[in-house]
């Protein structure tokens, strides 16, 4: 198979595809794809992220409200989280779609990956490196909005060597 970076659209119904799929069987709630142009008019909300290096370079990022993130930890842990216990799930659950990503565009390409720690905090996206596909989502807690973004080689940090999830 030959080596080849994913178009937008093979991106964007890979990771519509996956993120249902992994909020369904890890979250346990259902994402329905918003077709809408228009982005959700809520502000603020949470955002988690993280860096993709080897064959290709990009940034994965995951921006949603409060009470989505909640209600996900609360389904993962099957009782009432905490701050932090949000914070932690939150990553978990990032980690796995991440994975489930990366496999999938190397199923589909034969290009590989690794992924740094995901980050997790207040929304924070720049618009400094636009997405390359960005799939919204609604759900009953509220929206997601889940964006893939290439990276200049020269934006990915040695610093990160040490933390890949290497797939």
């Amino acid at each position: 198979m030959a080596e080849r970076v994913p178009l937008a659209s093979e991106l964007s119904r890979i990771m519509e595809r996956v993120a249902c799929e992994v909020t369904r069987h890890v979250g346990q709630l259902e994402l329905r794809p918003v077709l809408d142009e228009n982005p959700p008019a809520e502000t603020g909300g949470c955002q988690v992220q993280t860096t993709l290096y080897g064959g290709y370079h990009s940034r994965i990022t995951l921006t949603s409200n409060y009470l989505f993130f909640f209600n996900l930890a609360k389904n993962m842990m099957e009782e009432s989280p905490t701050l932090e216990d949000v914070a932690d799930y939150a990553v978990e659950y990032f980690n796995v779609l991440c994975g489930h990503i990366v496999a999938e565009i190397f199923r589909v390409t034969g290009v590989t990956a690794k992924f740094c720690c995901p980050i997790f905090g207040h929304k924070v996206r720049s618009e400094a490196v636009p997405f390359q596909t960005c799939t919204q989502f609604c759900c009953p807690y509220g929206w997601l909005e889940l964006g893939y973004a290439p990276l200049p080689m020269t934006a990915i940090s040695a610093k990160h060597e040490g933390e890949e999830k290497e797939l």
